[in-house]
């Protein structure tokens, strides 16, 4: 995967999340309920989290999709690809 940079995420509208634990990552809201992530640590890892249609907990109510993507914007488009999870 390419090099991941902080400014070229939020550039790009990405949101640093850390509640006080130990994932930090970068999301970008998508839709309603697709959200891409690009995780720092503990793992470097980029998903798109795609909450079921009927999520109570949007943290845990989803499916985590792997992604490979070779830039930031590659992985957007793929993210925008994904509307629904059936």
């Amino acid at each position: 995967m390419f090099e991941i940079n902080a400014k070229d995420l939020e550039e790009k509208g990405f949101v640093f999340n850390n509640e006080e634990n130990i994932i930090m990552d970068y999301s970008k809201k998508i839709s309603d309920r697709v959200r891409l992530v690009f995780s720092i640590s503990p793992l470097i890892e980029c998903f798109v989290w795609a909450l079921y249609e009927d999520y109570e907990d949007e943290n845990m109510d989803g499916m985590k999709v792997h992604i490979l993507p070779a830039s930031v914007d590659e992985a957007i488009l793929v993210a925008q690809k994904i509307h629904y999870i059936e």
